[in-house]
Formats: structure tokens, sequence, C-alpha cells
């Protein structure tokens, strides 16, 4: 169990090639402060101290992480860019360090719920939800 405040929503959790997990979540300090934490741990039973890391423009409506075949990560999550809407992507080599953020597709603010997954042949697929359809976005 992880004590979290009842702020804190869409966490997904993902576990390294090593064994070990990660737990990536938004959460908000005020009604305009909101971050991405991620804390990790050895056993998925305890967990380390949360830590923030990624700022984003709203309350992040999902997460999608993976670590792709390389050992790279990445984290996609929806967020608003100045008046717009984005799917946003962010990589890491570690899990722990990030790049900056970059958008992926222009959405509007009734999308989420975005999913990712790696195939053997190492495409990356996006899959996310757009008012009542669904979408699939490859190469990324």
């Amino acid at each position: 169990m992880v004590q979290v405040k009842n702020t804190t929503g869409n966490p997904v959790v993902i576990e390294k090639r090593d064994g070990s997990l990660i737990m990536y979540y938004k959460d908000t300090n005020t009604p305009t402060d909101y971050w991405i934490y991620r804390r990790t741990s050895s056993d998925g039973i305890t967990w380390g101290s949360a830590v923030k890391f990624q700022q984003t423009t709203l309350s992040v409506r999902n997460i999608a992480a993976i670590q792709k075949i390389d050992e790279s990560f990445l984290l996609c999550y929806t967020d608003k860019v100045g008046s717009l809407y984005y799917i946003r992507q962010i990589t890491s080599a570690d899990g722990i360090t990030w790049s900056s953020p970059s958008n992926i597709l222009q959405v509007d603010s009734y999308t989420g719920n975005p999913a990712l997954i790696q195939k053997n042949t190492g495409e990356v697929y996006l899959a996310y939800r757009k008012n009542a359809n669904i979408y699939l976005l490859t190469s990324l």
C-alpha cells in the first residue's frame, strides 16, 4: 500500500528489466499546481518517497508508460499547452531522469486513456480514446 492524497490519480506501475518497479501518478498541491510523480520499489510492498518530476498545466488524465526493448522508457500523458490540448511524450534512459516533453498529437479536451505497447519488431503503438472512438497511432 502507498499512502497518497485524495487528489492522487491515474497510477501506472511498470516492471523494469531488472525486476524492480516504478510507479507513476499525477497529483496536485493546489488547483493550479499539477505534477507527475514517481516512486520506486524492489518488491512492490515497500515504496520509496514520492518524487515529483514533471510539471503539467492541467490535471493529467491518464498516464501510460513502458520500458522499451532498447531498455529506454517512454511516458505519455494528456496536457494543455496554451489553449490547445495534446498527448505529450517524455523519454528516459533509466525511468528516473526525463527529457523535456514533446507534443505527439493535438487532441481535444475529451481525449484520454492512453495505452502504450511495443511489438517485438520495435514498433511502438499508442492507443487513446477521443470522444466515442478509440484510435491507434504508430511510429512513436
